[in-house]
């Protein structure tokens, strides 16, 4: 956790990329879902990457560190897959992002009470997101051709509420970070102290 708490950083730039990829899909609208699929295959893959590197540097410290470098890892192949076969991405964008949705919401439920048990404040923030995501994936998947700008606004939305999600628990492991550095210096200024 106190690797975690070091890196918060790159929860937030993870979360500003997901806000980023939000607008975008939300601005092209009556572009076809090709470009969709670049602009999230580009996501994916930067996103995926700082996971990737999170989980590395955490695993000393972090339980699971290998499932989460796995997710990551998952997210780098999706994201080339939408980056570098677009035509084929595009036909089945949908259901994919469903599935995605799905899979990234029921992660986020159980990653909410592991962030409980370490005692972060904003964990369930972290529940609500999954949740959020989960029935966000029931949606898309179960009427995957209901409208492109219908599954377009509920993409951004999803997006936009997962990286405002990882803001605030990045914000939140910066807090503790700031607090974690007072307590040192007060227990350094009190050893000096007593040395004297």
């Amino acid at each position: 956790m106190i690797k975690l708490i070091k890196n918060w950083w790159l929860l937030l730039i993870a979360g500003i990329a997901y806000i980023i990829l939000g607008f975008l899909v939300w601005n092209h609208p009556g572009e076809t879902i090709l470009v969709a699929a670049i602009y999230i295959g580009i996501i994916l893959i930067v996103t995926g990457a700082l996971q990737s590197i999170l989980a590395i540097r955490e695993r000393d410290g972090m339980e699971k560190w290998g499932m989460y470098l796995a997710f990551g890892l998952i997210d780098v192949v999706l994201g080339a897959v939408f980056l570098f076969n677009p035509i084929a991405t595009a036909v089945a964008l949908t259901l994919v992002l469903g599935i995605w949705f799905l899979f990234r919401g029921i992660i986020e439920v159980v990653n909410s009470f592991r962030l409980k048990q370490e005692g972060l404040e904003y964990w369930w923030l972290s529940l609500m997101g999954g949740i959020v995501l989960t029935v966000l994936g029931f949606l898309i998947t179960g009427k995957p051709l209901s409208g492109a700008m219908a599954i377009v606004t509920l993409i951004s939305f999803a997006f936009w509420f997962k990286g405002i999600i990882m803001i605030v628990i990045s914000l939140g492991l910066r807090k503790v970070k700031r607090n974690l550095g007072e307590v040192k210096e007060n227990l350094t200024d009190q050893l000096q102290g007593a040395a004297d």
